[in-house]
């Protein structure tokens, strides 16, 4: 019998680490996708979305109807999910802001066998490149993917062959050659040959970016870290985001900043317009 298979949407599945994240909570910080490409940044002010460049200046006016900050209105290829989550059909946007009727590729799929889902992955045209032969399994980065069966994690390449085995509890994608993974209850950073570069000391941790990944010990005392695990900027955030196209997109507790590679601020706002 013919296997079913339907594809997941890059930008629509969060797969973090092999974490169920649950949808009655919202992170007040904008994740910007490690895969877009389009220096464009979200804010939101009186529930509308907007959206700076990396200067800080206001390429796209707060208009959108926000529906808080899951990551699925980034720009792909010049477009970006501007809809709330609920519309239908969904709402799209180019840069410049005005509405599109466009849909992403589709890359990675689930196929039913009997009262098993097991992922695999299909190219455009929508045939089977990677026999659905998992339990869990994220996008593809550098080559490799964070692949899991169900207890363990490990990364696969593209021809589906194991290339550092399933041995982490959780484990993120390859961004800058080091990939984040959990070893019992800590988070840490291995390169692509698996060896241990950062040892697994934080409650959670980010992907690499310019150099920077965020880690915290505290899920409301985050901060920046460099590719040896020394602190950057000397200062720490109630919630951040990583860097995406030199930006990241941190609260102090006061209010919303975007930082540079260097820490200082470019844009800042507050959640309320003063009026």
């Amino acid at each position: 019998m013919r296997a079913r298979f339907a594809v997941l949407q890059a930008s629509a599945v969060l797969a973090v680490a092999g974490i169920a994240l649950s949808c009655s909570w919202d992170n007040p910080i904008w994740p910007k996708d490690a895969r877009s490409t389009t220096a464009l940044f979200r804010f939101v002010v009186d529930g509308k979305a907007g959206y700076i460049d990396r200067t800080g200046r206001v390429a796209i006016g707060p208009k959108f109807e926000a529906d808080g900050n899951h990551g699925f209105d980034d720009f792909f290829e010049g477009v970006a999910f501007v809809g709330l989550f609920s519309s239908k059909p969904a709402i799209l946007a180019d840069i410049a802001g005005e509405e599109l009727n466009l849909q992403q590729g589709l890359l990675r799929v689930e196929v039913q066998r009997g009262n098993r889902r097991l992922m695999g992955y299909a190219n455009r045209q929508g045939r089977l490149q990677i026999r659905a032969q998992f339990d869990g399994a994220a996008e593809f980065s550098e080559g490799l993917a964070a692949v899991g069966d169900g207890n363990r994690w490990g990364f696969a390449d593209r021809t589906g062959a194991v290339k550092i085995p399933l041995r982490f509890a959780g484990a993120g994608s390859f961004h800058e050659g080091l990939a984040r993974v959990q070893v019992g209850q800590g988070w840490g950073f291995v390169d692509r040959g698996g060896t241990m570069l950062i040892r697994p000391r934080y409650v959670w941790a980010g992907d690499f970016a310019d150099g920077a990944a965020l880690v915290g010990e505290q899920y409301e005392r985050v901060w920046f870290i460099d590719r040896a695990g020394n602190t950057l900027f000397g200062r720490e955030f109630r919630r951040a985001s990583g860097f995406r196209l030199g930006l990241a997109h941190v609260f102090d507790g006061r209010k919303y900043e975007y930082i540079d590679r260097a820490g200082r601020t470019v844009f800042a706002y507050q959640e309320r317009a003063v009026r």
